[in-house]
């Protein structure tokens, strides 16, 4: 009965371990944010690459000012869970959003925000804690309301960079985010790096 207990124990656990989670569909190991119900979320994002996944949560937007040339910048943010320095941040180095249309992405500066400043055009940039840094390459960010209190959109965007599963080795890869938002006027927040 032990042996058959000390067997079964370990199998079970990892089976546990490994299942999916029912509100995400998204491996127990993935990088999945903190889950909100879809309908609640005021984004979605498919990851689809190195590291597939997808991403819920909160969006918002504001201005924040690039540290490199003193001057605000544009920003939507999605939030991951409760990292306050991650998230997806799309960028426009302007104090504020153009009419609603489509816009090229341009690519971010391979070596830091603060060295180059923040692309004139559209940019993005994804980070959530120690284990991802990815930046535009490329891609298309159509916005289709504009206003004072509200910009929604969708966008499709290469990223590249380091990335890795918690634990694991930094590794480079290549991951594109189709995605959706619905941002409210609430400030960008304090942004890692700007």
């Amino acid at each position: 009965m032990r042996v058959l207990l000390c067997v079964l124990l370990p199998l079970l656990l990892l089976a546990c371990s490994n299942a999916e989670g029912p509100e995400t569909g998204v491996p127990g190991d993935s990088l999945a944010p903190e889950v909100v119900a879809p309908e609640d979320a005021e984004y979605e994002v498919f990851l689809v690459g190195s590291m597939p996944d997808t991403l819920r949560g909160r969006a918002h937007f504001g201005d924040v000012v690039d540290g490199s040339t003193g001057k605000p910048v544009s920003v939507v943010r999605l939030d991951i869970g409760f990292d306050f320095g991650g998230g997806i941040f799309l960028t426009r180095g302007d104090a504020q959003f153009p009419a609603p249309g489509t816009y090229p992405v341009e690519p971010f500066p391979a070596d830091s925000i603060r060295n180059r400043g923040v692309p004139q055009g559209f940019s993005a940039r994804y980070r959530r804690g120690l284990n991802v840094n990815l930046r535009a390459t490329g891609g298309t960010l159509t916005l289709e309301t504009v206003t004072d209190t509200l910009v929604a959109g969708r966008f499709e965007i290469d990223l590249e960079g380091l990335l890795a599963l918690p634990g694991g080795t930094p590794r480079e890869g290549v991951v594109r985010a189709l995605g959706r938002f619905e941002a409210e006027n609430r400030g960008a927040g304090y942004i890692i790096g700007f």
